[in-house]
């Protein structure tokens, strides 16, 4: 088990929800193979599988057709980068005994300096918005 790491998947994730808040405000919806030629690096298959996650949470609404895709089913500003990760990995741990129960919580001195570090990191990225995200 590793530190709190940003995987491919929240990456692209994000990525695409920062294209989304940006065609927000035109009404546009936005397709995944327009957003994978776009980045030129982003599998269309891979972003389906993310966007589906999306979906499933009512972050995104889609729209079939020529005209159809992805948007946004709130406002950008509404949107946080907390809730964007957690909905594709669940919640941020720094550490691996955030998500499981530590063998070591008895001699531990770190725990309250680990403890300061997730408290910040979980206050920051509840405080950036898609708004605030460019893509």
């Amino acid at each position: 088990m590793s530190l709190f790491e940003i995987n491919a998947k929240v990456h692209y994730g994000l990525m695409f929800l920062a294209e989304l808040a940006n065609a927000y405000e035109r009404d546009e919806y936005i397709s995944i193979q327009s957003f994978s030629q776009k980045t030129s690096f982003v599998p269309e298959g891979y972003m389906e599988e993310i966007v589906a996650v999306f979906k499933k949470a009512n972050l995104v609404k889609a729209r079939r057709g020529a005209a159809g895709g992805y948007k946004l089913t709130k406002h950008p500003s509404e949107i946080t980068a907390k809730d964007a990760v957690e909905i594709l990995d669940g919640p941020i741990c720094l550490t691996p005994c955030g998500k499981q129960p530590c063998l070591m919580s008895k001699k531990c001195g770190l725990k309250p300096f680990w403890a300061k570090a997730q408290k910040a990191l979980e206050e920051e990225f509840a405080s950036i918005t898609l708004e605030e995200i460019e893509f």
